[in-house]
Order: C-alpha cells, then structure tokens, then sequence
C-alpha cells in the first residue's frame, strides 16, 4: 500500500518542474542513505569510545 501512495505521489509530482526538483533531491537524499546504512553493515556498527574515569 505504500509503494502504491509513493507511485501516485511520483506521478503527480513528475508533471512540474518544481515537483521534478523534488524528487530529484530526495532521490539523492535516499542513495546517500541507502549508502551509509551499507557501509555500516560492512563494518560493523559504529562504537562511541567510552569517556575517561575521572580521578
């Protein structure tokens, strides 16, 4: 049902050269995402260091 609204959604927003600059950054929004979220399946997930004791 999503995919179905995100289709209707598209089409509705291809027909503007405004509603083509939209998708066209959150198209390049979602790859960097898609992106990142690959990287950090590879590696692993990343760890924050641990602060020093204080004395």
């Amino acid at each position: 049902m999503v995919n179905f609204l995100k289709l209707l959604l598209a089409r509705r927003l291809i027909r503007t050269p405004l509603g083509l600059a939209v998708l066209a950054a959150g198209w390049l929004l979602g790859r960097r995402r898609r992106q990142r979220r690959r990287e950090q399946q590879q590696t692993g997930p990343a760890r924050r260091p641990q602060p020093a004791p204080r004395r």
